[in-house]
């Protein structure tokens, strides 16, 4: 338990002296009720910030609301509905943050899923991993992105994952067929949004970033939508925590991408423990095999989403 203190007093002695003010800042996070989006948001709040939460579930929505300003109860925190994993939520969401906020300073695409039930759909009918955490990102960014370029300081941070090294030149067939393996399925997910984050690099005057947290236990385990069996979920709870680190400190990364003020556009940020695994950040190289197939990648996604967009019209 002692152990447990010092380690939390680590983590914000580091907030403390790397985390600047960020009042009159607006910050959108999406799945910001969970996980490190609702321990980065905890840090904004910390730091004055004005918050947006895009979230799935109203209830679990608004009670993060509330443990935030219990702990910091002068921040301002709206939410708004956005379920990335429908291409119509996420055009609503794109016309109501537009309407309701001029000026958006920092996004920062989190939410995803990990292990859904095996042969999962969206309700667009991609494979609900891919069309969750990739597609659903690139959509989010396609429409809100011109909204985002009127701030030129704008940031974007995307969230990856350690995983992303694996099947990093997948098939882009994925897009529309499921794997059979749903741990491949997140892994390809993760891997399409570094290559996302390369071409927005290159085709956008905002600050594009990029961080993977490591491995944290969060509850991303105990989603009741998951493959996963209950003893599995117990055992991972567990044993976890014994060889990675909190949920907020796998957050840091997006905190100092939101609030460091000389940040260069493509800068990505993971964990400088043994394989990736947990530490507090460092900048690292993006892998040559991701810089490959960008621009196709991306003109492809533009053309699948856009045909699932005509029919539903027709």
């Amino acid at each position: 338990m002692k152990g447990n203190w010092k380690k939390r007093m680590k983590v914000e002695k580091y907030i403390d002296q790397n985390i600047p003010s960020l009042e009159g800042k607006v910050i959108l996070v999406t799945g910001a009720n969970s996980g490190i989006g609702f321990e980065a948001s905890r840090i904004f709040a910390s730091k004055k910030a004005t918050l947006i939460f895009a979230c799935r579930n109203e209830k679990k929505a608004e009670a993060a609301k509330e443990k935030i300003l219990k702990e910091f109860p002068n921040t301002t925190i709206h939410i708004l509905l956005y379920d990335q994993s429908s291409l119509s939520s996420i055009r609503h969401f794109v016309n109501e943050v537009t309407e309701r906020f001029p000026k958006i300073d920092v996004t920062v695409c989190n939410a995803g899923i990990y292990h859904p039930k095996e042969h999962s759909y969206t309700q667009d009918q991609f494979p609900l991993t891919i069309g969750t955490n990739y597609i659903g990102t690139y959509y989010l960014l396609m429409l809100l992105m011109p909204h985002l370029e009127k701030n030129q300081e704008g940031r974007v941070i995307i969230v990856s994952s350690l995983t992303y090294h694996f099947h990093m030149n997948a098939p882009f067939k994925v897009l529309l067929e499921d794997e059979k393996k749903v741990s491949k399925n997140y892994a390809i997910s993760k891997a399409y949004l570094v290559k996302l984050f390369l071409y927005y690099v290159e085709h956008s005057p905002l600050k594009i970033l990029l961080m993977h947290p490591g491995v944290a236990s969060t509850n991303i385990y105990s989603s009741k939508d998951t493959h996963f069996s209950k003893f599995f979920m117990s055992l991972a709870h567990k044993v976890l925590p014994l060889f990675t680190h909190t949920p907020k400190k796998a957050s840091l990364g997006i905190a100092l991408l939101a609030s460091q003020e000389n940040i260069k556009t493509g800068t990505f940020l993971g964990p400088r423990g043994l394989f990736g695994w947990s530490g507090y950040p460092h900048k690292i190289k993006v892998s040559r095999k991701a810089k490959k197939n960008v621009n196709e990648l991306f003109e492809y996604t533009k053309q699948i989403v856009l045909e699932k967009e005509t029919t539903k019209i027709c």
